[in-house]
């Protein structure tokens, strides 16, 4: 299915850079630089953003130099965006925003390269396997970065709270597991927003986001492309998880 997908993507791209044969050399190099940096090649670039209350606006931080910019004593959010989403997409510069009034330390992990944001429109939808291919191991690399804040920022882990966004939320919910299975103890809170239904509904719990990754689970049900049935302690229908027309 997936050498399919890519005969798919191959001839979308081609069509796209015949169709943009008009266009200067610029910007068909900019055309086949976004290529080399689609999704569908793997996770090749993830980073952190700390935002504080004293760095409202974030920055883009390595683990070993983050621990001289928070308080070790405050809780410790993990926000992790979904599909075609970046680390400064809009909802979430409002969570983080709430969340800052309550003076907590927010990190938000920026995968979107493997997410396919950063992919050619024509394609994005078609490369959406391999943003789920990729969630594994980019949820390896948030366990990794939560593990050195809890080593060497010496962060308890009852202070740490990890939510997610479509595929974000599985993403966290891997990072959960890959904790557990590390010795540490469960992440008191896990959050997740519409965890993606796509590729994941059938899911057995080891394989997606479950109410075993933490203490308390507690998933928010707001839109169709969510999984349609309880699968944490806490499950909120919003509309009965469908749409929300009244929102922005």
């Amino acid at each position: 299915m997936q050498i399919v997908t890519i005969i798919l993507i191959s001839f979308s791209l081609y069509i796209g850079l015949y169709a943009a044969c008009d266009l200067n050399i610029f910007d068909n190099i900019n055309i086949l630089k976004n290529l080399t940096n689609s999704c569908v090649f793997g996770v090749t670039s993830v980073s952190m953003v700390l935002f504080t209350s004293n760095i409202p606006q974030g920055k883009f931080i390595e683990v070993n130099k983050s621990c001289d910019f928070f308080d070790s004593s405050k809780s410790v959010f993990f926000i992790t965006h979904g599909f075609l989403a970046h680390s400064y997409w809009p909802n979430f510069d409002k969570l983080t925003s709430l969340l800052l009034k309550k003076d907590c330390t927010i990190f938000v992990l920026d995968w979107s390269n493997a997410a396919c944001y950063n992919d050619p429109v024509i394609i994005n939808l078609l490369a959406y396997p391999f943003a789920v291919r990729n969630t594994r191991e980019v949820g390896d690399y948030l366990a990794s970065y939560v593990k050195s804040v809890i080593n060497v920022c010496n962060v308890p882990l009852k202070k740490i709270t990890l939510i997610g966004h479509s595929l974000g939320a599985h993403i966290s919910g891997f990072a959960a597991k890959n904790l557990q299975k590390s010795n540490y103890s469960k992440i008191p809170l896990l959050i997740g927003t519409d965890p993606a239904g796509p590729s994941f509904l059938f899911n057995d719990c080891k394989d997606r986001f479950c109410k075993t990754d933490a203490n308390r689970v507690v998933a928010l049900h707001s839109s169709f492309l969510g999984i349609q049935k309880s699968i944490a302690h806490l499950n909120l229908w919003f509309n009965n998880g469908i749409s929300q027309p009244a929102c922005e």
